[in-house]
C-alpha cells in the first residue's frame, strides 16, 4: 500500500507538470493535484504497515517528489522574481533594502523579467539578512534561474528532514513518523513549487527544537537568531524560552540565551545598516496596512480601521503570548503554543506559515495542524483570480471551509484530548 500510493503521488506531480496551462484554470489543476496527494498522505499516515516501512523509501520518494518540482515554474506566487531582483542588486554591491525596484538609479540592472516580474515594486525589501545572503549566493551562481534557487532551497528542505530524524531519535520515535512532514503536499508545493525561503527559517527552527530536547541552550540562541535572520516572526518565542530557563533557576543560561540570540539577529542586522534605516521601512508597511486570511482580523476589521485592527490582533497575540509563558509546561509545548498564537492571530496568514505548525505533527500529534494542511489551499482561490481578473477579494465560505474544521479540531483537542487519542497515526500511538 505505501509503495502504491507513493507511486501514485509521484504521477501525479509529473501530471501536474504537462497540464500546466498558465491560466484560471491552473487553480483547479493544483486544488485538484493537492486534494488527492493529501488523500494519499493521509492513507500512508495512517497506515499501520508505515513503521514497517524501510526508511530509506520514505526519504528517496520524498526526495523525488521534491526533485520533480524544482524544475517545474512557480505556480500560485511570484515571490521568486523579488528573491532574485534582491540577489541582483547584491552581487553587484547595492544594499538590496536601499531602493525600490521601480526606481530609476537602477535601470542599469533590468533585463526582460526584473524588476518587470517582481510583486509590489514601490516597496523596498522586506527578507531580513541571511535570505538576502541566500538571494546573492543564488545570482552569483545561477543568474535570474527559478531552478538554481529552489535547488539551494531543496538543499535546506534535506536538511531540515535530516535534523528532524534526529529529533525523533532522541525521543525514541520510530523514525518512519518523518512521512507526516515529508510527503505532507503543503510542504513540497509551498517550497519546491512556488519556491518560498520559508524552509531556510524552518531548517534554523527545527535545529532549534533539536537544541531544546537535548539540552543545548547556547548552539539553540544561535539557531534561534539565524532563523529569525530569515524571517523575524521567531524572534517572539525569545521571551518563553528565556522565562522557562528562568523558571527552571537556570538564571545564568537565561541570560547567555538572550544575549547569544540578539547578539546574531541584531549583528546580522547591522551588516546591511544604512543612516536612512530604509531596511526596516517595508517591514513596518507591512506589519501595518497588510492582511489576508486570518478571520480574527478580519472581524476586528468589520469594526476597526485597518491600523486598528492589526493593533488589536498584535495585543491579543501578546496576551497569548504572556498567558501560555506564566503556565508551566515544557519549553517544546511553549514553542509550539507560539507559532500556534502566531497562525490564530497575525493578521496575513500565507499556506507557507503553516510550516512553522507542520514540523511538530512528527513528534506532537495534532489533527487540527494535519487537516489545516489541507484547508489552507482555499486561499489560493485569491490568488489565481488576481491572476486572471486583477481582483483580490477573499469571500467569507471560503474562510468558513478554511477554518472552521480547524477551529474545531483545536477545541476538542483541547477541552476533550483524550477522545482524539483514538485517531492518532499508528506510528505515533506508542509515544503520544
Amino acid at each position: 500500500m505505501i509503495y502504491l500510493v507513493a507511486i501514485v503521488t509521484e504521477c501525479l506531480l509529473l501530471v501536474l507538470t504537462f497540464v500546466r496551462t498558465n491560466s484560471a484554470t491552473d487553480c483547479i489543476t493544483l486544488a485538484a493535484a493537492h486534494t488527492i496527494c493529501f488523500v494519499l498522505y493521509g492513507i500512508a499516515s495512517y497506515s499501520k504497515k508505515l513503521k514497517q516501512t524501510p526508511l530509506w523509501l520514505i526519504l528517496g520518494f520524498a526526495l523525488l517528489f521534491r526533485v520533480t518540482l524544482v524544475f517545474q515554474p512557480v505556480l500560485a506566487s511570484d515571490d521568486i522574481y523579488r528573491y532574485m531582483w534582491d540577489g541582483n542588486t547584491s552581487t553587484h554591491g547595492i544594499n538590496p533594502y536601499l531602493y525600490t525596484p521601480n526606481d530609476s538609479t537602477l535601470t542599469a540592472l533590468h533585463s526582460p523579467i526584473l524588476p518587470a516580474k517582481v510583486n509590489v515594486p514601490y516597496l523596498k525589501s522586506v527578507y531580513p539578512p541571511f535570505a538576502q545572503v541566500v538571494f546573492t549566493v543564488s545570482y552569483s551562481i545561477f543568474g535570474e534561474s527559478q531552478t538554481g534557487i529552489k535547488s539551494i532551497l531543496l538543499l535546506f528542505d534535506c536538511a531540515t528532514l535530516f535534523v528532524l530524524l534526529s529529533i525523533l531519535r532522541y525521543k525514541n520515535i520510530p523514525l518512519q513518523s518523518i512521512t507526516l512532514w515529508a510527503w505532507n503536499p503543503l510542504v513540497y508545493v509551498v517550497t519546491e513549487l512556488d519556491g518560498h525561503i520559508e524552509i531556510i527559517a524552518i531548517f534554523f527552527f527545527v535545529c532549534l527544537l533539536y537544541c531544546i530536547v537535548c539540552n543545548y541552550w547556547r548552539l539553540g540562541s544561535i539557531a534561534l537568531g539565524l532563523a529569525a535572520l530569515v524571517k523575524p516572526q521567531p524572534i517572539g518565542i525569545l521571551a518563553p524560552l528565556s522565562l522557562v530557563l528562568f523558571k527552571q533557576k537556570q538564571y545564568k543560561m537565561s541570560l547567555v540565551f538572550i544575549a547569544g540570540t540578539l547578539a546574531i539577529f541584531i549583528g546580522g542586522y547591522a551588516l546591511y545598516w544604512e543612516p536612512t534605516w530604509s531596511i526596516t521601512s517595508a517591514f513596518i508597511t507591512m506589519s501595518k496596512r497588510w492582511y489576508y486570511n486570518n478571520p480574527p482580523f478580519d472581524i476586528a476589521h468589520l469594526f476597526l480601521t485597518n491600523e486598528s485592527a492589526h493593533t488589536v490582533t498584535s495585543i491579543l497575540l501578546a496576551l497569548w503570548v504572556a498567558v501560555f509563558s506564566m503556565r508551566k509546561n515544557t519549553a517544546i509545548n511553549h514553542t509550539y503554543m507560539y507559532v500556534l498564537g502566531i497562525l490564530l492571530l497575525s493578521p496575513m496568514v500565507q499556506p507557507w506559515y503553516l510550516l512553522w505548525a507542520l514540523v511538530f505533527i512528527t513528534f506532537r500529534w495534532s489533527p487540527a495542524i494535519f487537516l489545516y494542511s489541507f484547508t489552507i489551499i482555499v486561499c489560493y482561490k485569491t490568488v489565481f483570480q488576481w491572476q486572471a481578473y486583477h481582483v483580490w477579494q477573499q469571500q467569507w465560505w471560503e474562510l468558513c471551509i478554511e477554518y472552521i474544521p480547524v477551529y474545531l479540531l483545536l477545541l476538542i483537542e483541547w477541552l476533550a484530548p483524550q477522545w482524539l487519542h483514538q485517531y492518532i497515526p499508528p506510528v505515533l500511538q506508542s509515544k503520544t
